[in-house]
């Protein structure tokens, strides 16, 4: 397999309490996003589950979810796309963080 670097990494994060049952919850959801030079856009999922009894972190895999052509030379092109994912994750209540390697 061919290795590529990384242009851009999107990170968000979600948190949610459940107070309401006889043991209170707390649910984390991560998305991290990354952009990389052969125009791969690839997300991982991650929950992290805590109850006062126990905690514990699932995660997923790299998954490829869209291609973008010629991503490695245009900049223009790679902050058009950084701002719709994070414009999309805002609406969802996600705080993001966004990483641009150069």
């Amino acid at each position: 397999m061919k290795k590529t670097s990384i242009l851009a990494h999107i990170s968000a994060a979600k948190c949610h309490k459940n107070e309401t049952e006889t043991v209170p919850t707390m649910q984390v959801h991560y998305y991290h996003y990354r952009i990389t030079t052969n125009g791969e856009l690839l997300r991982k999922y991650e929950l992290e589950f805590d109850t006062v009894v126990e905690k514990k972190k699932v995660s997923g895999r790299w998954v490829q979810i869209a291609r973008i052509l010629d991503i490695g030379k245009n900049r223009e092109k790679l902050a058009e796309i950084i701002d719709l994912w994070k414009q999309k994750l805002e609406k969802l209540n996600f705080d993001v963080e966004v990483v641009i390697h150069e």
